[in-house]
């Protein structure tokens, strides 16, 4: 089975048999809870630990589908400006000038093709489960 853009993905998960969306999402709460604990071990300590204390992941599931997030702020404005000047560093200003850590793109370039081949195997997992039911 080959899956190519969302649109066609949302088609095809409200199509496929229960078994195979209980892999998947099955598949989404294991690899969210994964990379959240990879965005905290890449997350620079700091003094007081806020940076890693902050991350953490979500899971949605609907009718629409499964997403799994993971967040690197707590939803505030001051949380996030935070997180982005530790991320990507700031510029000349009132507090000075650092370099960006850049553990945010780190995460998300670690996730991108585990994912994908995450959700790839769960859907022949769950393929193979309603085939032998």
């Amino acid at each position: 089975m080959k899956i190519t853009g969302t649109a066609k993905l949302k088609k095809q998960l409200g199509k496929m048999d229960s078994l195979v969306r209980e892999e998947i999402e099955t598949s989404t709460k294991r690899a969210a809870k994964r990379f959240a604990n990879f965005a905290r071990k890449v997350a620079p300590q700091g003094a007081t630990g806020e940076t890693k204390k902050v991350i953490n992941h979500q899971i949605d599931v609907s009718e629409h589908g499964v997403f799994g997030f993971v967040n690197f702020a707590e939803p505030n404005k001051q949380s996030a400006v935070r997180q982005a000047a530790i991320n990507y560093g700031r510029k000349k200003g009132d507090r000075g000038k650092t370099a960006g850590y850049q553990y945010i793109q780190t995460t998300r370039s670690f996730i991108g093709d585990k994912y994908k081949r995450a959700v790839k195997n769960a859907i022949s997992r769950g393929v193979k489960r309603a085939s032998n039911v």
